[in-house]
Order: C-alpha cells, then sequence, then structure tokens
C-alpha cells in the first residue's frame, strides 16, 4: 500500500488476518485511521455462524478487544472506528436490532454500511 494515497484502511476482519497492516499503521509519516468491521467466517460460511449469546454486546466486546489490542500495539485509539458489519454472520433482523441498539456504540467513532446482499 502506497502510503501517500491511503487516509482509511477498512479492514473487515480487524486487523487479525495481516500483521503487516499494524506496521502500516504505526508509520508516523501519515495519518491513518482503521475501521475494524465484525464478521464471522467467511463468505462461505458466514451464513451459518448468526448464533450469539449476546448479539449487540458480543459485537462490542469484540470490536472493544481489537480496539484494546491496537492500542496496546501503539495505534492511537482517536484513529481506530467501529464497523457492527451489517450483514456479515448477521441475519436481517439481527441488523435491524443493532441498529436499534446503535446507542451501546455511543463512546466510539462507526462507519456502518447496509446494502441489499
Amino acid at each position: 500500500v502506497d502510503n501517500d494515497l491511503v487516509d482509511i484502511l477498512n479492514d473487515i476482519s480487524a486487523c487479525t488476518n495481516n500483521p503487516e497492516i499494524i506496521k502500516l499503521l504505526k508509520k508516523k509519516n501519515k495519518f491513518y485511521s482503521v475501521v475494524l468491521m465484525h464478521k464471522r467466517g467467511n463468505p462461505h460460511t458466514m451464513d451459518e455462524l448468526t448464533n450469539y449469546d449476546n448479539l449487540v454486546y458480543d459485537i462490542k466486546n469484540y470490536l472493544e478487544q481489537r480496539l484494546n489490542f491496537l492500542v496496546l500495539n501503539g495505534i492511537p485509539r482517536y484513529r481506530i472506528l467501529f464497523d457492527i458489519g451489517l450483514g456479515f454472520a448477521k441475519k436481517h433482523d439481527q441488523s435491524i436490532k443493532l441498529l436499534q441498539n446503535i446507542h451501546v456504540y455511543d463512546e466510539y467513532p462507526l462507519f456502518i454500511g447496509y446494502s441489499r446482499k
């Protein structure tokens, strides 16, 4: 990735798939923000992974864990945004429930996309 061309990294793996992303985020010569998205599985398995103990808080806890990992690795908290991953390992009614409870994420910057998949 060219440092001069990127302002925001939208990482659907929440920085779990590629450790190089953390190195890129730590570069001092460029302001980067990173979007951490919640998802389970991959495009072939995510529709089978829609069971949650507590949908809203399971996702919040996961994203907070990823945020804490990045902060411990030197990424400033203000550069981290959450994406609750509407439609990714979530049924339609679960996505609606997440939107109805969006206030749970008030302390975090959010990046939300919804499409008719």
